[in-house]
C-alpha cells in the first residue's frame, strides 16, 4: 500500500488528514484522532535493513 492510498483510506474512514510537523522531514506525517488529538499513525520512510526479519 502506498502513502497516498493510506491517506485516502483514513480520510474516508476517519475523516483524518495527514499533518506534516517536521521541516527536516517534509514527507513524514502524523495521523491524529479528532477527539483528543493523540497520534494514531506515523507515516515515514524506513530503510528495509532497519526492519529486521
Amino acid at each position: 500500500m502506498e502513502r497516498e492510498e493510506v491517506f485516502e483510506y483514513v480520510d474516508q474512514k476517519y475523516q483524518t488528514k495527514p499533518e506534516y510537523l517536521w521541516r527536516k522531514y517534509p514527507k513524514y506525517s502524523v495521523l491524529r484522532h479528532q477527539d483528543n488529538r493523540k497520534w494514531y499513525g506515523l507515516v515515514m520512510d524506513v530503510k528495509p535493513e532497519k526492519l529486521g526479519s
